[in-house]
């Protein structure tokens, strides 16, 4: 689970919020400000549209709108409250208590041909990591010193224990452990307060680093555009 420090909100966002006694919790956002929240039968309707079906629930039917100041949350699994009835202003969730939000959630169910783009995300981190230790080696000289050897080892460090990560979850079965070395890398840079696209883009950052850090020692030439230029 990748967190970020971050509010964004939307209909099936996982947000982090603190409770009446400061424990925090993860509950998933169903309602924003203005929706209209029913519960008739079991089911569990936003603005007229069922969402999803709590047979074992006991719940007061009814409805409400969020507040301005609010979102509804709902868990995945309601629990039954030993027998107690529950009313929809329980779920209710005041804005200033949330303080992250959930980017990915991913487990050793994930699969490539499920989640092709986070395994290639994944291996492709680990490439440019590759590609940046080695580019930092060919380029030593060009460096200053007090830049090169901080740089190399932090990047040789992460490429070290991410490699090391890699092989040892593809050895023992871990099929969520390559896309997760992706996660990791998010999950540092959205603890920082980054949103998601922020800290998707950073790794795209590093790959076009990767990339110059390849050609730097190329020359670049441009052709004459005619006989007098």
């Amino acid at each position: 689970m990748v967190m970020s420090n971050r509010i964004e909100l939307s209909r099936g966002r996982l947000v982090r919020y603190a409770d009446t006694t400061g424990q925090l919790q993860i509950t998933r956002v169903q309602g924003l400000p203005g929706d209209q929240i029913g519960f008739t039968g079991q089911t569990l309707a936003v603005n007229a549209q069922p969402v999803a079906d709590y047979p074992q629930l006991r719940m007061a039917q009814g409805s409400l709108i969020v507040p301005q100041d609010a979102v509804f949350c709902f868990p995945d699994i309601a629990a039954d409250a030993g027998g107690k009835e529950r009313n929809l202003q329980q779920y209710l969730i005041p804005a200033h208590t949330l303080n992250g939000s959930v980017l990915y959630v991913l487990n050793n169910d994930s699969t490539a041909a499920a989640n092709p783009e986070f395994f290639g995300y994944g291996y492709g981190l680990l490439l440019a990591y590759l590609i940046v230790f080695l580019a930092l080696a060919r380029n030593k000289d060009r460096l200053h010193k007090t830049v090169y050897y901080p740089v190399r080892w932090v990047v040789g460090l992460n490429l070290l224990v991410w490699s090391f990560l890699a092989v040892y979850g593809i050895y023992v079965g871990l099929s969520g452990i390559v896309p997760s070395i992706y996660f990791i890398f998010l999950s540092a840079l959205a603890y920082l307060g980054l949103s998601a696209a922020a800290a998707s883009a950073s790794a795209l950052a590093v790959a076009l680093f990767a990339l110059l850090a390849v050609f730097a020692d190329k020359p670049i030439t441009l052709g004459r555009t005619g006989p007098n230029s």
